[in-house]
């Protein structure tokens, strides 16, 4: 079973940090 490919999410519904900021705040990266 491979898993599957995660679209380009505008929100963060998986928990993950999004790569580009669109709600124009900074993501706690090293947080």
């Amino acid at each position: 079973e491979a898993p599957e490919p995660e679209p380009e999410a505008t929100e963060p519904d998986a928990g993950e940090p999004e790569p580009e900021p669109d709600a124009g705040e900074p993501e706690p990266s090293d947080a």
